[in-house]
């Protein structure tokens, strides 16, 4: 909806997407929803409960192209975070080679064909700024290649997230620009590989036959215990009377081995 209020700003027909007196930044998250849903945009909420797996996580991330998938609690409903493309990956980073280590760890993402490397969609230097913001949004991608015209080599990168930035110029004249005057920094790369891309190879694919796992129902609070005052004292005392027993086994052993030297 950024980039289209931006178009639509530019083209002089704000009006059709924000009200006079509201500025696009000032928007509530409510009034938000109202103008995605004016426009026949507005989608059912996406969401996993925390009981399924993250294999199914990875599934709901690919097969709706979201970058955010909220986990609610399966009895309350009530939200407990967000799991992101990113967290998946650190998750298999740290923990991925302990369960196995597939042959393509080794290979690169052009010999996975991983990602796109044909039919890219391009914009140059000298492109309109609208332009640019009508390909993501009509399109269905997150980032537009900065090319130049002779060598088609990649100078830069114009995504979703730096069209956040020009929709909060109070000025329309902001949009008036070319994509080279809209960023300030350089980039050179070959494809165009996102986080789906990797989630979806190294994850969704490999566990494409397999089958979800049951797990049992559990209530999910942030307290550490659902119990009474005396019950938690119970428990505290049981532990630090444990430790005591232990300790002090561990130190008529260690008398022991001393006597018998």
């Amino acid at each position: 909806l950024v980039c289209k209020a931006l178009i639509f700003r530019e083209r002089g027909q704000a009006d059709a997407l924000v009200d006079d007196k509201h500025d696009l930044g000032k928007l509530t998250i409510q009034q938000y929803r109202e103008l995605v849903q004016k426009e026949g945009k507005l989608k059912e909420l996406v969401y996993i409960n925390a009981n399924n797996s993250l294999l199914e996580a990875a599934r709901l991330l690919a097969q709706h192209r979201i970058h955010r998938l909220p986990v609610l609690d399966p009895e309350s409903g009530s939200p407990l975070f967000i799991l992101t493309h990113k967290r998946l990956l650190k998750f298999l980073w740290c923990f991925g080679q302990q369960f196995s280590q597939p042959d393509y760890h080794i290979r690169t993402a052009k010999d996975l064909n991983v990602g796109s490397w044909v039919g890219i969609r391009v914009v140059f230097p000298d492109t309109p700024l609208t332009i640019c913001l009508d390909i993501l949004l009509n399109k269905g991608v997150s980032g537009v290649p900065v090319v130049e015209r002779d060598t088609f080599k990649v100078v830069d990168m114009y995504s979703r997230f730096d069209a956040v930035g020009i929709a909060l110029e109070e000025s329309a004249d902001s949009l008036d620009v070319s994509v080279e005057q809209a960023l300030k920094f350089k980039n050179l790369g070959r494809g165009i590989i996102s986080l789906s891309d990797v989630i979806n190879h190294m994850v969704v694919k490999p566990g494409a036959n397999l089958k979800p796992i049951r797990v049992p129902r559990r209530h999910y609070t942030s307290h550490p215990y659902d119990c009474s005052d005396v019950d938690l004292r119970s428990r505290l005392q049981d532990s630090a009377t444990l430790l005591e027993d232990t300790a002090t086994g561990k130190l008529r052993k260690d008398i022991s081995n001393l006597s018998l030297r």
